[in-house]
């Protein structure tokens, strides 16, 4: 299990996590919703440790972080190995193929042979439906490929949870449906998944749980089906903007 116990993270003196606290499910897919501003990718990339609380916990299995402590960069890097996160933007390495894009972390981080990375790695590609594209480099393909290399590069990490922040903010609806189909087949087979997005029908079909986030506090955290479903006017009135 996942857990955030008590924290705070402050941009330039503004607060956007607030004593903020939640456990996350392993082989569950949780969908954070929410305004624009209210803390969703802010929690992400805490999570990963990419942001530094001022103060709280974080907590994965038998590692635990307590801020505003100071943590080895080795340990640190460690734990991060346990998350592959999967970005708006791709940022996939423009000098290497897709495969290349893949088997790099397993090479260099996991220390694996080139040789098992590489068999992993076509697997991978083979799964999110670019097994043609192999070695193609990134300019060579379109928005929803580029995304769908770094959903495989994520997965070769063998992370506990993958993290996608806004995965296909950067794409027109024809090449969205592309990715959400991967993110969704990965949701069926339980892998542990967080994921955060704008897109409630897609958020609706997916998630176990959804956690609605405002002003960096917790307005909901449940089922799918509770959060759909609820009688709060604020959600009613949320889901009714953001699925009209």
């Amino acid at each position: 299990m996942l857990s955030l116990k008590n924290v705070n993270v402050s941009f330039d003196q503004q607060a956007v996590l607030k004593d903020f606290s939640v456990d996350f499910n392993q082989n569950q897919t949780t969908v954070i919703v929410g305004p624009s501003g209210s803390g969703k990718s802010t929690l992400l990339r805490t999570i990963n440790l990419l942001n530094y609380p001022a103060s709280g916990t974080l907590s994965l299995n038998q590692t635990s972080f307590t801020f505003p402590n100071h943590f080895k960069a080795s340990d640190v890097s460690r734990y991060r190995q346990n998350f592959g996160m999967v970005f708006q933007n791709f940022e996939l390495f423009p000098h290497l193929s897709a495969l290349g894009n893949v088997i790099e972390g397993p090479t260099q981080v996991l220390k694996q042979s080139k040789a098992d990375a590489t068999q992993k790695a076509t697997d991978l590609l083979n799964q999110v439906g670019l097994a043609q594209k192999t070695d193609a480099y990134p300019n060579e393909l379109s928005g929803g490929q580029q995304q769908r290399v770094a959903i495989a590069r994520a997965l070769a990490m063998e992370p506990e949870f993958i993290l996608y922040d806004e995965p296909t903010s950067a794409l027109d609806p024809e090449l969205e449906g592309e990715v959400l189909k991967v993110i969704k087949d990965l949701a069926k087979k339980r892998n542990s998944q967080i994921v955060v997005t704008h897109n409630l029908n897609f958020a609706e079909e997916i998630a176990d749980h959804i956690l609605f986030l405002e002003e960096g506090h917790v307005n909901y955290y449940g089922s799918a089906q509770g959060f759909f479903n609820s009688e709060n006017d604020r959600i009613k009135n949320f889901t009714k903007k953001m699925m009209s």
